[in-house]
């Protein structure tokens, strides 16, 4: 799902509400402030340097077994 489209369902079913004029932002802010093995990961087309292709960016929910493997990973290489 892109953050427009996480964004749009949050607040249809009042899972979050708006005061500001930009919560697809806000959303996307909180998103990619995520921490690293979390249960939501993001899926993109890679673009030029370490940025992704415009429209290209998904997010994703994983298990909870996959996210807590990938914690141990990302502590191991630390």
């Amino acid at each position: 799902m892109t953050a427009t489209e996480i964004t749009e369902m949050a607040l249809k079913r009042r899972l979050i509400t708006s005061q500001g004029k930009t919560p697809v932002a806000t959303m996307t802010a909180a998103l990619y402030g995520l921490p690293v093995g979390s249960s939501i990961e993001r899926e993109y087309v890679a673009g030029e340097g370490r940025r992704a292709k415009r429209g290209s960016v998904r997010w994703s929910y994983t298990s909870g077994h996959a996210a807590t493997a990938s914690r141990r990973t990302v502590s191991r290489t630390r």
